[in-house]
């Protein structure tokens, strides 16, 4: 979980939670019982358990729900939501306690993202919040475009396909040291403040 390359803190997360739902819906077939053994149970444990990781590492219940609705599941349902944002606000509250918070979730989630004493944004501030999003809503449609134009170019052998996995982590992880080196040539932009 603490590895912090490519897939994040959260990957291994999510990895765990769907473990774990899969585990529950197949584990009791050598015993003879019959509950939580079709497909559609399956389907709806499986999200729980995404939604429940996620929210486990941010301390989000809902972006746990919406990340599971929008990367993992095949079929979604009222029911599928409504189960899985318990199970993703259990495992909130579960990680909040076994931290020792007790049931207050002033820091919730396994990853920090640091301190901060301001409370609340200036309006200006929102303008520029609107203003990235709707920039990377751009770059966003912009990306899907190009997957789209480049997706039938792509190789079908596993052969291609294996080269081209070791040609894309190659490139994101030379590219990712560039930025890192080039960074302490662009002058002091990141120092630590005491």
């Amino acid at each position: 979980v603490s590895s912090g390359l490519f897939v994040g803190p959260e990957g291994p997360l999510v990895h765990i939670g769907a473990g774990m739902a899969s585990w529950f819906t197949r584990q009791h077939k050598w015993i003879g019982l019959s509950f939580f053994t079709n497909d559609e149970d399956c389907r709806v444990f499986l999200s729980a358990g995404v939604a429940a990781g996620i929210a486990a590492a941010f301390g989000a219940p809902v972006g746990g729900v919406l990340y599971a609705l929008e990367e993992t599941s095949t079929f979604w349902s009222h029911s599928t939501t409504w189960r899985s944002v318990i199970c993703a606000t259990l495992a909130t509250l579960v990680l909040a306690i076994a931290h020792g918070g007790g049931f207050e979730l002033a820091h919730p989630g396994l990853i920090e993202f640091g301190e901060t004493d301001q409370s609340t944004y200036h309006l200006l501030e929102l303008v520029a919040f609107a203003i990235l999003a709707a920039c990377c809503a751009v770059l966003g449609s912009t990306f899907v475009h190009l997957l789209t134009w480049i997706s039938p170019y792509r190789p079908r052998t596993p052969r291609g396909q294996f080269v081209e996995v070791i040609v894309m982590t190659t490139l994101c992880t030379v590219s990712l040291f560039l930025v890192a080196e080039l960074s302490h040539y662009m002058g002091d932009a990141c120092r630590h403040t005491p």
